[in-house]
């Protein structure tokens, strides 16, 4: 190995050792120890599962997104009453949903899992699903925003909806959506960010697609900017019928909105056409109100058609959109 591997391996190692102290560092802010068990919830393919003996070492149990059932929820819940050991959640926002649709389902109360801190990731969290989850598990429930390309750039605190930049890794911008300008607090633009520690790939303005909003607070004593609202992809994002971009979160209300409802996407056809996906095994008699409630959101000049399918199938990585935008792609 060349001078020049040994140095790009040492960038590499200084950039991983960095992140393991982000990961550490935000976990401890969001209230897990660590040591603690560790439910993940994710969706384990092949290659991001862990052997066995390396999970039990780590003390993390990985519970699988696509084996969520009522069935599978009632045995997970028995087992993790039974467990009094302090643990920590990390997961999709989706699983999270799908775990306390089944748990009104079964009409169960508060739960005694001896649950410390729950975290968010990969998925906007919904204040819905949020406060769900701290109702059935008594726990702080916290977003975290991270990408694969970089690391953990924000994480919500316990009891504050706000964002809290890593500034110690990360310079953090927000740029007008069609446009390299800075745009005043508050206003959604495009998330852009450089990376202080990855040398060995330097990052400098890079652009996440992912859009937000930095906190509008002017009686604030608090100068370092925090991050008010992360709200996905830009691709994903739905324009109402004026122009104006419809905050995600709007979406997702209407999960509980309609309890009948197991799955939900929204699509954007054209500039007024707009489709609902809708997966439910019961008759549902409250197609019109949802029209009308999402034409009051999108706009009432709106086109929408509804379809009934089986299943909105998942992204390879487990996740699955609420919104698609097949108009500004």
């Amino acid at each position: 190995m060349d001078q020049q591997d040994l140095l790009f391996q040492s960038f590499r190692l200084k950039e991983k050792n960095r992140n393991t102290a982000d990961t550490l560092y935000f976990a401890k802010l969001a209230g897990y120890t660590l040591g603690e068990k560790l439910l993940y919830l994710r969706l384990w393919a092949a290659y991001y599962k862990k052997p066995k003996m390396i999970a039990w070492l780590q003390n993390t149990e990985q519970l699988d997104v696509s084996d969520l059932n009522n069935t599978y929820v009632k045995a997970m819940v028995d087992r993790l009453e039974k467990d009094k050991s302090p643990k920590g959640w990390i997961g999709y926002p989706s699983g999270f949903e799908s775990i306390c649709k089944s748990l009104d389902a079964l009409n169960a109360k508060p739960l005694d899992c001896n649950i410390k801190s729950i975290i968010a990731i990969a998925e906007g969290l919904s204040p819905e699903v949020k406060s769900k989850m701290e109702y059935y598990f008594k726990a702080p429930t916290v977003s975290r925003y991270s990408n694969v390309e970089n690391g953990i750039i924000a994480q919500q605190m316990p009891n504050d909806n706000a964002f809290r930049i890593n500034w110690a890794s990360y310079v953090v911008e927000i740029l007008d959506l069609e446009s390299d300008v800075p745009v005043p607090n508050g206003t959604i633009g495009r998330i852009i960010i450089t990376d202080l520690y990855n040398l060995a790939t330097p990052m400098i303005r890079y652009d996440t697609g992912d859009i937000g909003a930095f906190v509008n607070d002017e009686n604030s004593t608090d100068n370092i900017p925090k991050l008010e609202s992360i709200q996905g992809r830009k691709m994903d994002a739905l324009y109402k019928t004026n122009g104006d971009m419809l905050n995600p979160f709007t979406m997702h209300a209407y999960v509980y909105d309609f309890p009948e409802i197991k799955q939900l996407q929204f699509i954007q056809h054209k500039e007024k056409k707009y489709e609902i996906k809708v997966n439910t095994n019961v008759m549902f008699e409250g197609e019109s109100l949802l029209i009308e409630n999402f034409k009051n959101d999108i706009g009432t000049d709106a086109h929408v058609d509804i379809q009934y399918v089986d299943e909105i199938p998942s992204l390879k990585s487990g996740k699955r959109k609420i919104s698609v935008n097949l108009y500004k792609q």
